[in-house]
């Protein structure tokens, strides 16, 4: 398993921690545990014949464990809430809910051996029981707040510390109710303090590998991930990542559509990567390009993911702007426009190449499939753009697109050492000497952008829906689409080609922009949706539509290549990201090793404490 995956296997255990049904619902699992200890208890006693006030008792049980778990909560929650934590009072009751479940377990366990060896073993279990709820509760606790140690450690125990003076309050009135042994304060704050080092001790332990590496707090990391995975915060996070980010001058190329000086639309190829997830940093970039062109230029935009991987991550949205002010300069530049060579479409093997011309520059967008690539690197995009340069006298520029359309769990991405890169750069060297050789003709380009109803992110489409380029000659119809997910699942893009064969499209080439706005989205194993997962049909029926209202705007056009370049970009970089997700991966291993040994331990030594004294 790579590097990435292991990280989004590590994220989706994150996730399934965190899906809680409704704070309803939690508090209604929360209300059956307290009747079914308290049923138990009464009836351990009626059995053992040690009380004869049955519904006098069930009541006190109702209120010795009720008490505890729904007040103990408001307490917990009154000394961590701190406002816009992803802590909120359902989380919160949602990590009560699990401790809940292991203290009481204990307890019924407790009472049912009681019957076979006395009454004293009964509060003994529930004492222990107490305390490895005290686990959960510290260890969820710690996690999220953002308060210190000594803090959570007692707020983590409120509810403990209450079902102690309820029972002690309730004993002065109901006789009956359970009798502590005589050294419970060491049973239960000793294993109290032992259980809160050992929590204390595995988080040091997480946070070494990512001190060590990038001299950031690995439980401040988590935090931070929590804040935008639970609360729709990148705030925090993007902010300690910007810490470690380092400064990229990265390239930009525009493909410009006008009649005379009338702009139709464009395309941009972005070689800033829209990661990492969600929302953090660029993740969003591609449907903020188009959003941005369509309320300054009235224009559609066709967005393309040029080569770049995650190494290209901004650490934060604040860079964005960066982005835009060169984008604009582009636009707005006086350009010479010109007639198109190509596209033209040739197979050299794994890859696959469109390619274009517009006056001395080319546009050359790669695919591999049917077979499965991830990223392509920045560094063998722009080595494929220099050795087309270096063959081909006249060509002063190639940009890179990746199509990013075939993908399955085992795909890879073609790094500079890999053998592929040469295999691709030779695709695109070759691609761009045919091309330059070929006569430039007169064209019409129709445009059309839609953001079907109905298919979300969710569902892997993001809020950049669905761009459509149409390129006409005399010859041929050739569409473009760009739709703004995180690539295909296998045989997505051949459908997308069959439908729009249908409707007499010659040649077509649907592409995704990699955003990762739809990555992580869902609290579930499911939320990595390439295009085509789901609603597969309806969106090869929205892309057919797009294309058909393309073909209604069609329109003489020239078309220019404009390049450009973005300097100082906070990115995560090679070594940032490369590090980060292995840190990531070792505090795992860590967490599981250290996690099950420490947990354990205070486990061994509490039992000790509560059934030897």
């Amino acid at each position: 398993m790579s590097e990435k995956a292991k990280v989004k296997e590590t994220t989706r255990l994150y996730s399934r921690i965190w899906q809680l049904p409704t704070h309803r619902g939690i508090l209604a699992r929360i209300g059956m545990l307290v009747i079914v200890a308290a049923v138990t208890m009464v009836g351990g006693d009626l059995i053992s014949g040690m009380t004869s006030q049955p519904l006098e008792l069930l009541i006190g049980y109702l209120a010795v464990f009720g008490i505890p778990a729904y007040l103990g909560t408001l307490l917990l929650y009154a000394l961590i809430r701190k406002e816009a934590s992803p802590l909120d009072l359902r989380r919160t009751t949602g990590v009560i809910q699990f401790g809940v479940l292991i203290w009481f377990s204990f307890g019924i366990i407790g009472r049912i051996i009681g019957l076979f060896f006395g009454i004293e073993a009964v509060s003994r279990f529930w004492l222990l029981g107490a305390n490895m709820g005290y686990l959960m509760f510290i260890f969820l606790v710690d996690g999220l707040s953002e308060y210190g140690t000594i803090r959570n450690s007692v707020a983590a125990f409120m509810p403990v510390l209450l079902w102690i003076i309820t029972l002690l309050t309730g004993s002065v009135f109901l006789a009956d109710l359970m009798v502590f042994p005589a050294n419970w304060p060491i049973m239960l704050f000793g294993g109290g303090a032992i259980i809160a080092i050992a929590v204390a001790y595995i988080y040091d332990s997480i946070s070494k590998p990512f001190e060590r590496d990038l001299g950031i707090d690995g439980p401040a990391l988590l935090r931070g991930f929590g804040y935008d995975y639970l609360a729709d915060d990148s705030g925090p996070l993007e902010s300690m990542l910007t810490k470690i980010s380092e400064l990229q001058n990265i390239p930009l190329d525009v493909l410009i559509f006008q009649e005379d000086d009338e702009l139709i639309g464009i395309g941009v190829v972005l070689y800033v990567h829209p990661g990492p997830f969600r929302n953090l940093g660029s993740s969003a970039l591609p449907s903020y390009i188009s959003n941005h062109v369509r309320e300054r230029y009235g224009i559609p935009c066709f967005v393309m993911h040029g080569s770049c991987t995650h190494h290209q991550n901004l650490t934060t949205k604040e860079d964005f702007e960066k982005v835009i002010q060169e984008l604009d300069r582009l636009i707005d530049t006086k350009h010479q426009s010109y007639d198109l060579r190509g596209p033209s479409w040739k197979e050299w093997g794994k890859f696959k190449t469109w390619t274009l011309m517009a006056g001395p520059k080319a546009l050359a967008i790669v695919t591999s499939a049917p077979q499965f690539t991830d990223d392509i690197s920045l560094k063998v995009g722009m080595k494929a753009n220099q050795a087309a340069i270096e063959a081909n006298e006249g060509v002063e520029r190639v940009a890179v697109v990746d199509a990013h359309n075939c993908i399955n769990d085992n795909a890879v991405s073609v790094m500079s050492e890999d053998p592929e890169a040469e295999k691709f750069v030779k695709a695109v060297k070759e691609a761009v000497s045919e091309e330059s050789n070929r006569d430039s003709k007169a064209f019409e380009v129709g445009f059309y952008q839609t953001s079907p109803d109905g298919i979300t992110k969710k569902d892997g489409l993001g809020p950049g829906g669905i761009s459509v380029i149409l390129l006409k000659t005399e010859e041929e119809e050739t569409a473009f689409i760009s739709l703004d997910g995180n690539n295909m699942i296998p045989r997505m893009r051949q459908d997308m080609i069959d439908a729009l064969k249908d409707i007499d499209i010659d040649k077509a080439e649907p592409i995704t922009t990699d955003t990762h706005v739809v990555n992580a989205i869902s609290l579930s194993s499911g939320g990595y949706p390439p295009i085509g997962q789901y609603k597969r049909q309806r969106i090869i029926e929205e892309t057919t539509k797009a294309v058909k209202e393309a073909r209604k705007r069609i329109r003489p056009s020239k078309a220019s290549l404009e390049s450009g370049r973005i300097d100082n970009l906070r990115t995560f970089g090679e070594k940032g990201f490369d590090t980060l997700t292995q840190d990531i991966v070792e505090a795992t291993e860590i967490a599981k090793r250290t996690g099950i040994a420490a947990a354990a331990g205070s486990f061994l030594v509490t039992l000790l404490l509560t059934f030897l004294l």
